[in-house]
């Protein structure tokens, strides 16, 4: 025979477990959050990265180059501190060597330092870069790999350490020592 008090602390137990997973104390969401990122990992892609547009693969990529030459293939934004240019079409040369950004288009040509500039709305159909220290986040480093990337869509944050690269690609290749790793 069933004991009341078995059967009294039975309901409570009931009772916490409803409260904690269908009440106000945010364990659920917490568990869903966790359960979505698992998934997201285990589905998920070591090149990391959120898409910038439907149609390609996300990617993130940290470049450490002394110099590099973005050349978009339409109008970008351009924030550097305060400083906001709209609808720029032309050269970003950035310089990691001397920390300055050399905007150049047709008989323009504007530089600033680096501290934080941020390209918005950069599209590149192919860009390829050799020899050079990298990062794929969040599962690949190298100090000498190279990368290839077509339709890259998205955006870049550069900084004082380098060039960071986030957004949507359709296709990309990246080559670490003799392993060539494509995203497919």
């Amino acid at each position: 025979m069933l004991d009341w008090k078995i059967l009294a602390a039975s309901f409570v137990a009931l009772l916490v477990i409803s409260a904690v997973f269908l009440g106000n104390f945010g364990v659920s969401d917490f568990l869903s959050d966790l359960i979505g990122k698992a998934g997201g990992a285990i589905n998920g892609s070591p090149f990391g990265g959120s898409p910038a547009s439907g149609d390609g693969k996300p990617v993130a990529l940290i470049l450490h180059p002394a110099t590099l030459t973005l050349q978009p293939d339409q109008p970008v934004t351009v924030h550097a501190g305060e400083t906001v240019i709209t609808g720029f079409t032309g050269d970003l040369a950035f310089d990691f060597t001397n920390l300055t950004v050399r905007l150049t288009a047709e008989k323009l040509s504007i530089s600033f330092p680096i501290d934080q500039v941020e390209v918005s709305s950069l599209a590149m159909k192919d860009f390829a870069v050799e020899g050079m220290k990298l990062e794929i986040e969040p599962d690949i480093a190298t100090d000498a790999g190279s990368v290839d990337v077509g339709g890259f869509d998205g955006t870049a944050v550069a900084t004082p350490e380098g060039l960071r690269l986030v957004g949507a690609v359709t296709s990309f290749q990246v080559t670490v020592g003799d392993h060539t790793f494509e995203l497919v």
